[in-house]
């Protein structure tokens, strides 16, 4: 699966096949009847088999790339969270000089299997968001952290808390504070995944600027926009843009 905007893609079955779509507003995913009818009888029965009964307007980004031939200027959650983390990594070495992300942290393969369809409900949503904070709070280099942090060997900081307080020293604590609290929040929901509690994930989604009684698929959207957004943040408060 490619996107190409904020809502649009193409789906690659196989090498040979490819097929355009957009999400709507209710999170249904969109194709053109034409497109589907010139696809081969095994992938039409797949479709057949997923179909459903329209639910709202067709997605509006892919009525203006296949009707009007003019492609939106938006950018997915999921490209944008992949463009700032490798900002977010490029600014720091510039800055320190070394690397924050673990070498052996294979991004990329990650990425692959990143995109909001993984979310159906909420123990979905959960897994999802677990698998956000492997590639982006796992991938931290602790090591590297301490190295830069003054005083932190008497006390036993978590990477976050370590990026928290070097984010501190080119601002203030309460700017690093509220500029990293998304990235907690992540890891909240990343634990209650594991072992969830009303009261923990409240807290999680407040975090990360996911509303909690909203539809999974807009909560997926939201959660990616938010780790993206405070990836970008940190980049530009470690670069003191």
């Amino acid at each position: 699966m490619v996107w190409h905007t904020r809502v649009t893609g193409t789906l690659f079955p196989n090498r040979e096949i490819n097929i355009h779509f957009g999400v709507n507003e209710q999170g249904s995913i969109s194709t053109y009847a034409y497109d589907v009818a010139s696809l081969p009888s095994w992938l039409q029965r797949v479709f057949v088999g997923f179909n459903i009964a329209p639910s709202g307007p067709p997605c509006s980004e892919l009525l203006s790339a296949q009707m009007e031939c003019r492609p939106a200027n938006t950018i997915a959650p999921e490209i944008s969270l992949q463009h700032n983390l490798s900002t977010f990594e490029t600014r720091f070495s510039e800055s320190f000089g070394r690397p924050l992300l673990h070498s052996g942290n294979d991004h990329h393969r990650l990425f692959a299997s990143l995109h909001r369809f993984k979310a159906n409900d909420s123990a979905s949503f959960l897994a999802l968001a677990k698998d956000i904070a492997r590639v982006v709070v796992d991938g931290l280099d602790k090591k590297v952290l301490r190295e830069r942090v003054e005083g932190e060997k008497k006390e036993n900081l978590g990477s976050l808390k370590l990026l928290e307080r070097l984010v501190a020293t080119k601002s203030d604590a309460q700017i690093a504070a509220s500029t990293l609290s998304p990235l907690f929040g992540l890891y909240d929901l990343r634990l209650a995944d594991a072992h969830p509690t009303s009261k923990d994930l409240q807290s999680a989604y407040s975090r990360v600027a996911v509303e909690s009684d909203a539809p999974v698929h807009i909560q997926s959207v939201q959660l990616f926009d938010s780790i993206s957004k405070c990836l970008a943040d940190i980049a530009d408060q470690i670069s003191g843009e």
